[in-house]
């Protein structure tokens, strides 16, 4: 974890951010309170419901709270 608003994950981690549970399931496929996507290396997405951002840099998955 690297701080209050952002956390970083592999394949086969959880953690819960600002509350809200995130993880990745597995390679590529991520989730955040029950919503679910899947990101290449290099892309984000924006979840509606709980304004997380999620970025794929290679291996890692980086979960923060969307301004």
């Amino acid at each position: 974890m690297t701080d209050e608003a952002t956390i970083t994950l592999v394949a086969g981690q959880y953690e819960a951010l600002d509350g809200v549970h995130c993880g990745v399931s597995k390679f590529g496929q991520v989730t955040v309170a029950g919503d679910v996507t899947t990101l290449e290396d290099g892309q984000s997405h924006v979840f509606a419901r709980t304004h997380i951002e999620v970025s794929r840099s290679e291996e890692e998955y980086a979960f923060k709270a969307a301004n």
